[in-house]
């Protein structure tokens, strides 16, 4: 039971879909982003347990500024898109 439990968290990272932009804006209040991929805006919630890595170091959404280069791992949930990881390097 655990190994299936296992596999589907990988499959899950797997399947995540990525982006890369910058940031357009950050709310860490209200844990959102918007991210500016070549003109085009991409606006997502970040899950609380969301890994935030800064030059190979965790972070914060409060580290994050507008500007920063960043790699967005995402889910769609619904009508929702959720940040589960944020990459700036």
């Amino acid at each position: 039971m655990l190994a299936l439990v296992l596999l589907a968290g990988l499959i899950g990272r797997v399947l995540a879909d990525e982006a890369k932009g910058k940031i357009k804006s950050v709310r860490p209040a209200v844990r959102t982003l918007v991210l500016d991929i070549s003109g085009k805006d991409l606006a997502l919630e970040v899950h609380p347990k969301a890994k935030i890595t800064l030059s190979g170091k965790a972070g914060t959404l409060m580290d994050l500024k507008n500007g920063d280069p960043v790699t967005v791992h995402y889910d769609k949930q619904g009508e929702k898109t959720i940040a589960t990881a944020i990459v700036r390097p």
